[in-house]
């Protein structure tokens, strides 16, 4: 698993086009003060034993509290390499 974490002041989005028709339509969102975790999984992190679950979520809440913030926003990303997780 690679994650990155920032702080952000501001951090907002607007979505542009449905890509999931299945899905319901997302609507913009501004969130203040927030830790966002950008995350990329690999096969590795979905194996049974694995700990990167458990590790991501602990790191996330060590540093919503270092920042004094209740709010965290898991943001999946695209990593392109020849080992993807699901």
């Amino acid at each position: 698993m690679r994650v990155l974490f920032w702080y952000c002041d501001d951090f907002d989005w607007t979505p542009a086009i449905k890509t999931l028709p299945d899905v319901p339509e997302a609507e913009p969102a501004e969130n203040r003060n927030t830790v966002v975790a950008f995350v990329h999984i690999e096969p590795k992190d979905v194996e049974a034993g694995s700990s990167s679950e458990t590790k991501l979520v602990k790191n996330a809440k060590w540093l919503a509290r270092k920042w004094e913030t209740p709010r965290i926003i898991r943001f999946p990303y695209y990593l392109p390499s020849k080992l993807q997780g699901s």
